[in-house]
């Protein structure tokens, strides 16, 4: 039998995976990545990621990922997708909702009926003798119209249904409605889709915009419950800034990504750069407990609005990212693989011993962090224990 010897630095570092009996295929991601390794007295340890060909669509096996819902041919959600955008089955403005908020879309109507011809023509023709034809008295016929009928379809009698631009005056209420996320879901992302020879997809505008491969609009992103939760939490912070991608970032280069930035009504402080999103947004949810903000009603709820969208973007595009790489095949099992040296330090010769194995990673970065930390907690494992 051989005697066991401890190897030495140098001979580890020039260790290759393929110079080892491997326990699963390494997966070719690893010819840009340098393996996880750990040397502890005749025991080397060693982590790398094998593909993952079984691997869950995150938006289906993960809480908080929301769903995508797409208007493709093929899809069988398109009703989903229509009902988040407030869309009817031919995808265009469901004004029948609009009937469920009939107090909003009374004082626009009568507006409108005092300035169309249509209306002043009918009110004309059935005009008293004595009647005064100007603005207070179409207004007035206007009023008691919508009154005798509370803005519903009467059969036989005269109503709002009657004149053409009520569908004009529905519409435009339809817009509000669909703004202040009062109609469809108001959490609802549109999606750009860029299709060829594989998808990508992306928030409508941002991605990769072709004349000929990208569908605009082509799905929309939804948030499940435990993403809605989310969405609130950051929402009260996003009301007063963001957190930003200042871009800088490549594989393994251990720069800091993220900071965050309070928007100008506030002072528009900038936060130093972090290498973790959540210090940049904690780091604005500090400086959010000292603001206040507006005492105007609609311009405090247009702010709290537009915190509540960055948050729904910004989980959108996290899904995103997990979703367009499962779609590329980006799927990876981490491998930690245990050696014992049974030749010598000069001449090494490693048997393999044992290993341990996890399956379901999406994204080599996200792998090759958690590979490594599982080397290294093995590795500590195996050190003497301090008397």
């Amino acid at each position: 039998m051989s005697v066991q010897h401890n190897a030495t630095t140098e001979s580890v570092e020039s260790i290759a995976l393929s110079d080892l009996e491997l326990p699963f295929d390494a997966s070719p991601i690893m010819d840009y990545h340098t393996p996880a390794k750990r040397l502890v007295g005749t025991t080397l340890i060693v982590g790398y990621l094998s593909d993952d060909s079984d691997c869950q669509n995150p938006l289906e096996d993960c809480d908080g990922m929301g769903k995508i819902h797409s208007a493709h041919r093929h899809s069988r959600n398109h009703s989903e997708m229509q009902e988040a955008l407030a869309l009817d089955s031919d995808w265009e403005p469901d004004l029948d909702l609009v009937d469920d908020f009939t107090s909003r879309l009374r004082r626009p109507w009568i507006e409108a009926a005092m300035q169309s011809a249509e209306f002043i023509e009918w009110a004309n023709e059935s005009a008293g003798p004595t009647a005064r034809k100007d603005d207070a008295y179409y207004k007035r016929r206007a009023a008691k119209l919508w009154r005798e009928t509370d803005g519903e379809y009467c059969y036989g009698a005269s109503d709002i249904y009657d004149f053409d631009f009520t569908d004009s005056v529905r519409e435009q209420v339809w817009q509000e409605l669909r703004s202040e996320g009062l109609i469809g879901d108001r959490d609802a992302v549109v999606l750009d889709c860029y299709e060829h020879g594989g998808q990508v997809w992306s928030i409508t505008g941002q991605g990769m915009q072709c004349r000929w491969d990208t569908s605009t609009g082509a799905g929309v992103w939804i948030p499940d419950q435990c993403a809605k939760e989310e969405i609130e939490r950051r929402a009260a912070v996003y009301a007063y800034g963001e957190v930003k991608d200042n871009g800088s970032w490549t594989r393994g280069s251990g720069r800091k990504r993220f900071y965050a930035e309070v928007d100008g009504r506030w002072g528009g402080e900038m936060s130093p750069q972090f290498k973790h999103w959540h210090e940049a947004f904690d780091w604005l949810s500090n400086q959010a407990e000292s603001l206040k903000l507006p005492r105007r009603k609609l311009e405090r709820e247009s702010v709290l609005e537009a915190g509540r969208r960055r948050a729904a973007v910004e989980l959108a595009e996290s899904a995103l990212e997990s979703y367009n790489q499962w779609l590329a095949g980006s799927t990876f099992g981490i491998v930690s693989a245990s050696f014992e040296n049974i030749g010598t330090a000069e001449e090494p010769e490693w048997s393999f011993v044992d290993s341990d194995e996890c399956w379901g990673f999406i994204g080599d970065d996200y792998a090759m962090e958690q590979v490594t930390d599982e080397v290294n907690a093995k590795a500590d494992n195996l050190q003497p224990k301090a008397a």
